[in-house]
């Protein structure tokens, strides 16, 4: 079976879909009756960059130049502009894959911009489409931009999400019972090793007496963040150590210069988080 995975992010960016990702395929990998192809962008969102290809077995990995670094981050408040940003490039690019490279059996496509890619393709080759959704959108239904959604969503024969919330707003947007599912991120043991409290503060330099609460993901409003600033503020008995880029990390790194209870890391690789987890006793 041939596979095309389509996603916007892929490693060497660093993040929760990224990982994902590289998890999924490492055992996609393994599958010696599979033939996979990931078409991706270039790290849109860092300064990192990775082979435009790379093979390993059964797995081919495409990554397409595109601008913009910080212009993901800057384009979150006006979604529409964002898509635009994303998808149209990445559909050109697909088109030019297929053409090249034959027709797969599946697209995999994560994330709502390959999912509208996706159904282009579907309409153009006849290809079945499994859509991954990574988030849970802040538009109503009933809304324009949850209509264009929901019709993005219904180009995929299949939509998975990896919140039981996503799953319900799947729903709201018009997908049938059969239609939606969900998934699950797991864990690599290998990696995420739980280590004693004490030895990991020691080693990260950071108190033992005092609670310590642990944010790590992208700083970007909907996940909280000014909120855990100001936390800090109002609780100055209480350590906040936050982990993570985006839109909101100066706003971060000003906050900890006034803020002696305010620990800003900057991102942070998979490999140095199991201290943090095990060095914390609240996540936020």
């Amino acid at each position: 079976m041939r596979i095309l995975i389509l996603t916007i992010s892929y490693a060497p960016n660093v993040g929760g879909v990224e990982t994902h990702l590289a998890d999924w395929v490492r055992w996609l990998r393994g599958r010696p009756d599979l033939d996979v192809d990931v078409l991706t962008y270039q790290p849109i969102t860092t300064d990192a960059t990775g082979p435009a290809f790379e093979q390993d077995g059964c797995v081919r990995i495409f990554r397409v130049r595109w601008f913009g670094r910080t212009l993901f981050h800057r384009l979150e408040s006006r979604p529409a502009l964002q898509f635009l940003y994303l998808a149209p490039r990445l559909l050109l690019a697909a088109v030019v894959h297929l053409l090249r490279h034959g027709r797969p059996d599946v697209l995999h496509a994560h994330g709502l911009a390959a999912i509208w890619v996706a159904g282009w393709l579907k309409r153009l080759w006849k290809i079945p489409v499994l859509g991954a959704l990574h988030t849970v959108y802040i538009f109503p239904p009933e809304t324009q931009t949850g209509k264009r959604i929901g019709r993005v969503l219904h180009s995929a024969d299949r939509v998975l999400s990896c919140a039981e919330a996503g799953v319900i707003q799947s729903r709201a947007y018009g997908l049938s019972e059969k239609q939606v599912g969900g998934f699950t991120y797991w864990v690599d043991q290998t990696v995420f090793i739980p280590h004693p409290c004490d030895k990991a503060r020691r080693e990260l330099g950071l108190p033992l007496a005092t609670p310590l609460c642990l944010f790590v993901g992208r700083l970007i409003e909907v996940k909280g963040v000014r909120i855990i600033l100001d936390l800090a503020r109002v609780h100055p008995e209480l350590l906040f150590v936050v982990a993570g880029d985006g839109p909101l990390d100066r706003e971060c790194a000003e906050a900890e210069k006034t803020l002696s209870n305010l620990r800003y890391l900057g991102c942070r690789a998979n490999r140095d988080l199991p201290l943090l987890y095990s060095a914390s006793d609240v996540l936020l």
